[in-house]
């Protein structure tokens, strides 16, 4: 009689594991509520950031406001991961002096066709010595070739006239991948 006094009672005062599967499900919201809280509800999750470097020109997509010169301003580029078929590249032109934004524009990046010469591991990764380089970021109809030199979180604007040509192709054949 005790016994089954206390299997109907457990259901009204919840059981051990059915407690800890509680406090998991509540974990796991949690988890999925910041994760939602830091990305992007168009682009998704910034996926990661780079500045111009110093000895490099702006981006096509640039002027430089009046006042200013090239050693006042920087570029900061953030790729996102995103959840649909949208703008996943941001670049903001940023005023060093107070690092305020000047202007922001969005675009789409995909791989340079010279990924595929890029030495692959086993699993088809790239060694953590010979990342890819380039990417081509179009805004609206303006394409750049990005370079991200290594090491560290910047790029460079490429103005080698064969990868400038080798990515203008891809684009106009179709190309234009992410992986």
């Amino acid at each position: 009689m005790r016994d089954n006094w206390w299997k109907l009672t457990a259901s009204v005062r919840g059981s051990r594991p059915a407690r800890r599967a509680g406090k998991l499900k509540t974990k796991w919201l949690f988890l999925v509520l910041s994760l939602g809280a830091a990305c992007n509800p168009i682009r998704g999750c910034p996926e990661s950031n780079f500045n111009l470097t110093a000895d490099s020109r702006l981006p096509r997509w640039f002027a430089l406001p009046s006042g200013l010169t090239r050693d006042d301003v920087t570029v900061s580029l953030t790729y996102y991961t995103p959840l649909a078929n949208v703008d996943n590249v941001v670049l903001e032109l940023v005023d060093q002096r107070n690092s305020r934004t000047l202007l922001r524009v969005t675009g789409k990046d995909c791989w340079h066709p010279r990924i595929d010469q890029i030495p692959r591991n086993e699993h088809g990764g790239f060694y953590p010595d010979q990342p890819p380089r380039y990417t081509i970021v179009t805004v609206g109809d303006a394409m750049e070739v990005i370079d991200h030199p290594m090491p560290g979180p910047s790029f460079r604007i490429s103005d080698d006239p064969d990868v400038i040509q080798e990515a203008a192709d891809s684009l106009r054949r179709g190309e234009c991948r992410k992986q």
